[in-house]
């Protein structure tokens, strides 16, 4: 009798023990259709929130492109404005200056022919300056366009010196091109690389007098590539009298003068050519060291259309100048 009262209790014991069971699962139970629920509405609410997120974006950039837009036009715009009013008097000063020059003599004015040739020089540098800022303009706008085609080297040489001359010599320098014959068969954007050329002659006699100026070009291949280079290495220059004393956002050219100390010497024109040379691929560097400074220009041969621009402005590498500490 005992052993049946106790095994009953513990019968009533059990059955107690599993209701209780069951009422804990139930709860649970209930607890997770409800955190389902939650988390199926907290679901909802992100994929709202990131759909609004995402739309609103979408509008930021948006309004970011037209405004973007918008700037560059209103810039370009003010700077074809403004190149139009400052170039129109500066080619009249230039146009009388160049009149007074040539008809010195007659006009009774040959004793100031020093101080006109200093108001016709200046008279080219400040409209040079402002064909610089329009061209770092349309660069910078990314509206270049590229034509790709076969450069003839040594024609292109005597067509760039031939365009120069006048410049080279107005301050009693001379000009020899070496180039070696595996430079032919070389491409790209014919009229890029002649005003790469270009714009560094003009810059380089800017500061250079009574020198010989030597253009050497050869191409070579890319260690580990078939890919043709052309190298134009300008030599024989005089480095510039010392300038500004830092750099300011890469638009000056960095120079070795004295006993390792840098000058910097403003130069928007190498600028556009450390540009130019960016966008087709190359490079530009200054070996600039007293005993014989040397403009290079490296160019890769390209057979296909360019794409847009590679980046913003790289500052010039100048190797072989110290660096300040």
């Amino acid at each position: 009798m005992v052993q049946e009262e106790a095994l009953e209790k513990e019968l009533v014991e059990l059955r107690a023990a599993l209701a209780q069971e069951r009422k804990l699962r139930e709860r649970a139970e209930l607890l997770l259709v409800e955190e389902r629920r939650r988390s199926a509405l907290a679901q909802q609410m992100l994929q709202q929130t990131q759909a609004a997120l995402a739309e609103r974006l979408a509008a930021i950039g948006d309004v970011h492109a037209q405004a973007k837009h918008s700037l560059i036009s209103a810039r370009g715009s003010f700077l074809m404005r403004m190149s139009h009013e400052l170039r129109t008097p500066l080619n009249v000063i230039i146009g009388y200056a160049e009149l007074l020059l040539e008809e010195g003599d007659a006009l009774g004015v040959a004793e100031r022919e020093e101080d006109l040739e200093k108001i016709y020089d200046a008279g080219h540098t400040l409209l040079r300056m402002i064909e610089d800022v329009l061209e770092l303009a349309r660069i910078e706008s990314g509206r270049l366009s590229f034509q790709m085609a076969s450069v003839n080297v040594s024609h292109f040489l005597k067509d760039v010196l031939r365009e120069c001359r006048t410049e080279i010599e107005r301050k009693g320098n001379t000009i020899r091109a070496l180039y070696r014959k595996d430079c032919e068969g070389f491409s790209s954007d014919l009229g890029k690389v002649r005003h790469i050329l270009r714009r560094s002659l003009q810059e380089i006699c800017r500061w250079t007098s009574q020198k010989e100026l030597r253009v050497a070009a050869h191409c070579e291949e890319a260690e580990g590539s078939t890919q043709a280079w052309l190298c134009l290495d300008i030599s024989g220059w005089d480095l510039p009298e010392a300038g500004q004393s830092e750099p300011q956002d890469g638009l000056l050219g960095f120079f070795l003068a004295g006993e390792g100390e840098r000058v910097c010497h403003p130069s928007f024109g190498l600028l556009i050519v450390q540009r130019l040379c960016d966008l087709l691929g190359g490079e530009m560097r200054l070996y600039a060291t007293e005993a014989r400074p040397r403009l290079l220009l490296r160019l890769p041969s390209l057979t296909e259309t360019l794409q847009q621009s590679r980046g913003d402005f790289r500052r010039v590498d100048f190797s072989g100048v110290p660096q300040k500490n």
